[in-house]
């Protein structure tokens, strides 16, 4: 919560009207006096107390705004009765939550109301952010890769607008920007795969901790959905006789053969990876009925690894994550961090995260992209979920606002509600996606050569943002 304030408060330099809300008002005044010397600016937002268990305040505060930006966690203990109140009230929301179990109840409870409503309740805007936004981006790069190929133009349909630096030297119109709506050939071309390898140096909060903990204490029916890899939907159309294995949890080393590095179990894997095929299901469900809806395949799989150096690192990786009980024990002894602990600023300031990404047509055609920047654990975290916001009360009408049956909201992710147009957003603020035209025989060595180097946009130290 402090460094999306201080990230809003030096973003909107007093330019936007926001308000505070929490369950002490002394605390926030506390946070304001914090948020300014920080950000070096003046920051004088609204105070609302609304403790998470005061409906009638939450409805008075969601009445009051045109979005709300939830980081107050854990969401399963504290996030439906503001969710609900949005709903009612007919005010977007953002989150950053990472709980399956709690993202799939709420969309079953709550996703025909929202989307009645026109609500876009967007779910998991912060560290699976970069999974489902280059998934998203590595989709879209292979449509309009196939459709140039068939010598198919693409028209501009709402949501599939899809702006991209290319390192084969530049866009499709000169603009920074290409248009693609699934013209022609598109609607008929499934993108079977994405596969993804994150790298990264940062470290986990307290608060994300607290919240593995919580859902490893969790009952029997909350693990049940944490282990179902459709848990939030996304299951391949045509496909039977149980998961694929480009659908199942890693479990082990792996050699990533297309990409030729080594790869690891990932821990955000089991998230990231259901919020990606959210994505993919709520596209297949909006093509259906929306003639700007464009899919990604009938039979699309994700899968999300760890980016490792060597086999050796990669067995490593593979065997170090540690139980529930050991982890517990290592934060009774300081060892990793508790609820409001985190690394230093300058610790954030040297982590960075980038994502290989390729898609792979059921053709064989494939794109390969990256996205990169700074720490992902809380700047990067904390830029997206307010840039999300910004771009939900601000630039409203850019999104995609794709129709389903149900309507044009709903409880939705990243990639579907907010789509191109944010990732644009989000280039502009240092967060890079980029597009990268190169045969199969070399992609290994560009594979290898772009992880031996940091990321050239992860320069977000201290939430230094230009205003």
């Amino acid at each position: 919560g402090r460094l999306v304030s201080r990230y809003l408060a030096a973003r909107t330099a007093g330019q936007l009207k926001i308000g505070v809300a929490g369950r002490s008002a002394a605390r926030l005044q506390s946070l304001f006096a914090e948020v300014e010397q920080t950000a070096g600016v003046r920051w004088s937002p609204e105070v609302l107390e609304a403790p998470s268990d005061d409906d009638a305040a939450l409805r008075s505060l969601a009445s009051s705004t045109k979005v709300v930006l939830s980081t107050a966690g854990p969401y399963e203990l504290c996030g439906t009765p503001l969710l609900r109140a949005c709903i009612a009230e007919g005010t977007d929301y953002v989150d950053i939550n990472g709980e399956v179990p709690w993202m799939r109840a709420v969309a079953a409870q709550y996703d025909e109301a929202a989307a009645a409503a026109g609500v876009h309740a967007v779910l998991s805007c912060g560290f699976s952010a970069p999974s489902d936004l280059g998934a998203l981006f590595a989709v879209r790069a292979l449509q309009r890769k196939h459709d140039a190929r068939l010598g198919v133009d693409g028209h501009s349909g709402a949501g599939c607008v899809a702006g991209s630096v290319s390192k084969s030297g530049g866009d499709d119109d000169g603009d920074g920007e290409s248009s693609y709506g699934g013209g022609g050939d598109s609607r008929t071309f499934d993108v079977a795969s994405v596969r993804a390898l994150l790298q990264f140096n940062g470290r986990l909060s307290g608060g994300t901790m607290a919240t593995g903990l919580l859902l490893d204490h969790a009952d029997a029916r909350a693990q049940a959905v944490r282990r179902e890899a459709f848990a939030l939907g996304g299951a391949p159309l045509h496909v039977a006789g149980g998961l694929r294995p480009i659908d199942a949890e890693p479990t082990h080393a792996e050699l990533e053969q297309t990409m030729g590095v080594w790869a690891a179990p990932f821990w955000m894997s089991s998230i990231s990876s259901r919020v990606v095929r959210r994505s993919h299901e709520l596209f297949r469900q909006a093509a259906a009925t929306d003639p700007a809806a464009v899919g990604y395949g009938a039979d699309f799989g994700y899968r999300e690894m760890a980016f490792a150096r060597d086999e050796t690192v990669a067995n490593a990786m593979a065997r170090e994550t540690p139980s529930t009980e050991q982890r517990e024990r290592l934060i009774a002894r300081g060892r990793l961090p508790a609820p409001g602990q985190g690394p230093s600023a300058e610790t954030r300031a040297r982590s960075f995260f980038r994502t290989f990404v390729l898609a792979q047509g059921s053709n064989g055609e494939y794109a390969f992209v990256t996205t990169s920047g700074g720490d992902p654990g809380y700047e990067e975290t904390s830029k997206i979920v307010a840039e999300a916001a910004l771009q939900l009360a601000s630039r409203r009408h850019e999104l995609p606002l794709l129709r389903r049956r149900c309507g044009h909201g709903g409880v939705l992710t990243p990639a579907y509600a907010l789509g191109m147009p944010f990732i644009r957003q989000l280039q502009a603020r240092g967060i890079a996606f980029e597009q990268h035209d190169v045969d199969a025989a070399r992609l290994p060595a560009l594979v290898s050569a772009l992880a031996a180097q940091r990321p050239p946009h992860s320069r977000c130290a201290a939430l230094a943002v230009d205003v």
